[in-house]
């Protein structure tokens, strides 16, 4: 398996208060998945 090449690379910080959807938008980027009802970490 090769490992994929990037031409950028980023470094991004996601500040916000609790259960306003930082998690959730990180995960709709990276992994591409979206859920309407995501969990609340504490």
């Amino acid at each position: 398996m090769r490992a994929a090449k990037y031409d950028e690379i980023f470094k991004v910080v996601i500040c916000g208060d609790q259960g306003v959807g930082k998690k959730t938008l990180l995960t709709r980027f990276t992994k591409e998945n979206y859920k309407l009802t995501p969990a609340s970490i504490k």
